[in-house]
């Protein structure tokens, strides 16, 4: 197997990283975790790329790599000066939970959800029609290939869909100078990786001690089986499932005093990935960021605490502002470039939601999802 499209996985994943942990201070975080990082790199490459296509320059991998080597030169410089200050000036870094059986258990639904997914059991049908056909052209084209999106039988590309995971395709390929399917679909270990990390976070946060690891256990199981047996390997789902955890964590501690300014940031930040995976993500995105507003600014007395919108909107943009440049990016070009979808479902309305009440029931007792 030619070994480049591996390692160009992983340097797009390292460098996104990189991306994330520099970005990170800039947006109010003090203290990133691996999934803020990953969450916030991986957007900038989606905005650095939609931006080169935007002004008309090709994709090479020089052009693509660029900010992300800055970045990490930026990083090595500023970890050059964090060492020469005293010892005693450096932040104490938190200690690290012992490893248990249960996180070995986890570990290894990681491990096989892998070895499904790199030898293709798993694979998403998505990925054949819909995300690796996109990718596939924009690596041929260097660039969007909106020509395909426009095309008058695109209804099946799903062409209103957001690009970053076709995009992340084929920054991959154009890296590597070839497709090779069962390192794309890597991508997927990946975010099923960091969703499980979310999820032990979550779980930490909820149930102390044993029963916490246990939950946790369960719950990777429980994701494992789901992405195997649902063939999730290179579709958008597992990286909008864990904008979904991560918001919804966020949402928890967006009123705490000591947690909530960052819980802001990362509600910014997850919302705006939300909207970049799936074009669900602007329902999300909008009610995360509706909720959080209402949290903090509605008080009992009543709604007279709306008239304060203006001030909240400048104490928390970072909550709202990236979100709202790059989904209003999205929606702007979707519409200038006709890619909205005539099949859609449209606006709700009272007859859908009776409609979709009505078959509720009956969906969630197929055996399939029972589970």
């Amino acid at each position: 197997m030619n070994p480049h499209p591996v390692l160009a996985l992983l340097v797009w994943a390292a460098l996104a990283s990189w991306l994330g942990q520099l970005a990170g201070p800039a947006l109010g975080l003090r203290r990133s975790t691996w999934t803020d990082r990953m969450a916030i790199g991986l957007v900038l490459l989606h905005v650095w790329m939609m931006s080169l296509d935007h002004v008309g320059l090709t994709w090479t991998p020089t052009l693509l790599l660029a900010p992300a080597l800055f970045a990490v030169a930026v990083h090595w410089r500023l970890g050059a000066r964090r060492a020469e200050r005293p010892a005693g000036s450096r932040r104490s870094s938190r200690p690290l939970r012992p490893l248990t059986a249960m996180d070995g258990v986890v570990l290894l639904t990681v491990v096989v959800f892998g070895y499904f997914a790199w030898t293709l059991r798993a694979l998403a049908p998505d990925l054949v029609y819909h995300w690796g056909l996109k990718a596939r052209h924009f690596a041929a084209v260097g660039g969007v290939d909106w020509a395909l999106l426009q095309g008058y039988d695109a209804s099946y590309l799903h062409p209103d869909y957001p690009l970053l995971v076709p995009n992340l395709y084929a920054a991959t390929e154009l890296l590597a100078g070839a497709w090779h399917e069962p390192t794309m679909v890597m991508w997927s270990v990946l975010f099923f990786a960091l969703l499980v990390l979310e999820c032990r976070r979550a779980v930490e946060e909820m149930i102390a001690g044993w029963p916490g690891r246990l939950a946790f256990a369960t719950v990777a199981l429980v994701l494992a089986g789901f992405s195997i047996g649902h063939l999730q390997a290179g579709a958008a789902d597992l990286p909008f499932a864990l904008a979904v955890l991560a918001l919804s964590r966020q949402l928890r501690w967006s009123a705490d005093p000591e947690r909530g300014p960052e819980a802001m940031v990362r509600i910014g930040v997850w919302s705006t990935f939300a909207v970049v995976c799936k074009i669900e993500g602007f329902p999300l995105a909008a009610l995360a960021i509706l909720l959080v507003w209402l949290r903090s600014e509605v008080t009992t007395e009543g709604l007279s605490a709306l008239g304060r919108l203006p001030g909240w909107l400048g104490r928390r943009w970072v909550t709202w502002m990236p979100c709202a440049l790059v989904g209003g990016w999205w929606l702007v070009t979707m519409r200038t470039r006709g890619l909205y979808q005539a099949t859609n479902s449209g606006w709700p309305t009272w007859e859908r939601v009776r409609l979709t009440v009505e078959a509720l029931p009956s969906a969630l007792s197929v055996s399939t999802w029972s589970g």
